[in-house]
């Protein structure tokens, strides 16, 4: 049976975390955690000016262009088994 874990992963300046938001039986549920935190994501992205990769209904990616690595978030839902 298939779970799904909610991940925010991200960096800034150096510093980076990897928080784990839910853990769910459904992908519905996944998404539904995903959906309670996505707008501050992407707020946290466009008050810094980055740039957006990836941004659907189970990831957003954005980070600072040509500084991704220092400077970026990922929130997405991974299918666990």
């Amino acid at each position: 049976m298939a779970h799904y874990v909610v991940v925010l992963h991200w960096t800034s300046e150096g510093d980076n975390g990897c928080n784990v938001l839910g853990v769910c039986h459904t992908l519905d549920e996944a998404k539904e955690i995903f959906q309670n935190h996505i707008g501050d994501e992407r707020d946290y992205a466009d008050g810094n000016g980055w740039e957006i990769y990836t941004d659907n209904d189970i990831e957003f990616d954005a980070g600072e262009g040509g500084y991704y690595v220092n400077n970026n978030t990922r929130l997405f839902i991974q299918e666990v088994n």
